[in-house]
């Protein structure tokens, strides 16, 4: 009898797709380009099966924090509608509107992230496969 064989471990987690969008200052809009490359990051990432995180910056004042607040909302908005466009489920996008606090990078800037999740995740979200 052959000796038993030690279980496999387990695969790597597949790791994160990035995209940093710049921005015009004061502008919440995606240009032409910007929207199409938005919409290959978002098929090279595997839509129906990735969870996008969208952190949305804006440059402000110190003494008006909400208006920062609201145009990078506005940003992380436009993003999400492109993501959407792309077959990405709105339960798989989070929006960060996270205004001024853009610690490190310009201030006028929108990152997305893509992770993988993975299929047993997915079936306890959906209910087992029929």
């Amino acid at each position: 009898m052959p000796p038993p064989q030690a279980p496999r471990p387990p695969a790597p987690p597949a790791s994160a797709l990035k995209l940093t969008l710049p921005f015009a200052a004061q502008d919440p809009a995606l240009s032409g380009a910007e929207t199409a490359t938005l919409a290959q990051f978002a098929q090279a990432a595997s839509p129906a099966t990735s969870r996008f995180t969208v952190l949305a910056f804006a440059a402000g004042e110190a003494s008006n924090p909400s208006t920062a607040r609201r145009l990078s909302l506005s940003r992380a908005l436009a993003v999400r509608r492109v993501l959407l466009k792309s077959g990405v489920a709105d339960t798989h996008i989070i929006l960060r509107a996270l205004g001024s606090n853009t610690g490190d990078g310009s201030p006028d800037r929108v990152e997305i992230t893509a992770l993988p999740v993975s299929s047993a995740a997915s079936q306890t979200r959906s209910g087992p496969a029929k």
